[in-house]
């Protein structure tokens, strides 16, 4: 699938990084998601796994921040080799536990250069609503530093709770106000902070989570260089099996924020259109997920 750089392609620099964000569609939740005009076979792990690594190298990345990941040790073995280091945090009470044969609970991930980053440190949130009750989504954040420039760079990985219906657009906004309320903390404590959030958010623009993030002062990097968010980040035909609705459902909702005086994003990785995904949408024998890969590259 071809994919377009848009925006000031310079050469990269070794105070350019590239930052990948992708929810990558855990094994169980492929196989169990009825995605109806998607081939049996390109559900299969044996054909998906070699397709996840090639997309997720294919791109130049400094940084991969990654939503729904169940397979955190066969990509690990995979980018290891290759210079990343990378740290997972599973979801409490993960919706792949359901399905027999299944890979183990998926969760959040961040994995980046040695070569251009040293961690500081990691941790992670489970989000909460405002009256402290938990919900099933967490925060992974990484602080680590540039190793040419010296700047400390936080990233913030997550997954807000899925489907559009009142009910779960109220926990969504709940967690983005734990989400803000984190950003707030992060800020005051660095005299510079320089933040990257990432994340399948499951929320239209149009939604409270959307919203406050941005009134919280997250800048969209897509809105940034192209003028407006992508057309879509997730596009697929679900059947009538399970229990999300029939039909076809694109959307936005995966998103890449940053809060910074200091690095500044220059170029994104565009979506391709329809004929290029082709009738069947997403997933497909050539790309192994049903949302699409986003990329940045920044100016650090």
């Amino acid at each position: 699938m071809k994919r377009i750089w848009s925006g000031e392609m310079l050469a990269d620099s070794e105070e350019t990084i590239t930052v990948l964000q992708w929810n990558i569609l855990a094994q169980s939740l492929g196989e169990n998601g009825d995605f109806c005009l998607c081939p049996g076979e390109a559900l299969q792990w044996e054909h998906r796994r070699e397709l996840l690594l090639k997309e997720i190298l294919s791109h130049g990345a400094d940084i991969v921040c990654l939503e729904e990941v169940d397979c955190f040790n066969e990509l690990s073995n995979g980018l290891h080799p290759l210079g990343y280091s990378g740290i997972w945090v599973p979801k409490p009470d993960s919706p792949c536990l359901q399905y027999k044969n299944n890979m183990g609970p998926d969760g959040n991930a961040i994995f980046f250069s040695k070569e251009k980053f040293s961690l500081i440190k990691s941790y992670h949130h489970v989000l909460r609503m405002q009256d402290e009750t938990c919900t099933k989504s967490t925060v992974l954040i990484c602080e680590l530093v540039h190793l040419k420039t010296g700047k400390d760079i936080t990233l913030m990985v997550t997954h807000l709770k899925a489907k559009e219906t009142p009910e779960f657009m109220e926990v969504r906004k709940n967690q983005s106000i734990h989400i803000v309320k984190l950003l707030n903390e992060i800020t005051n404590q660095k005299k510079k902070s320089n933040i990257i959030l990432a994340g399948d958010f499951n929320a239209s623009l149009e939604e409270p989570a959307y919203k406050l993030l941005r009134e919280a002062g997250m800048s969209s990097a897509y809105e940034t260089v192209c003028g407006a968010e992508p057309e879509y980040t997730t596009w697929k035909v679900r059947g009538e099996r399970g229990s999300s609705p029939v039909g076809d459902k694109k959307r936005t909702i995966d998103f890449v924020f940053y809060n910074s005086d200091v690095i500044k994003p220059v170029a994104v990785l565009k979506v391709p259109d329809g004929v290029e995904i082709g009738e069947g949408r997403l997933p497909n024998m050539e790309f192994p997920s049903d949302h699409m890969l986003l990329a940045v590259k920044f100016d650090i």
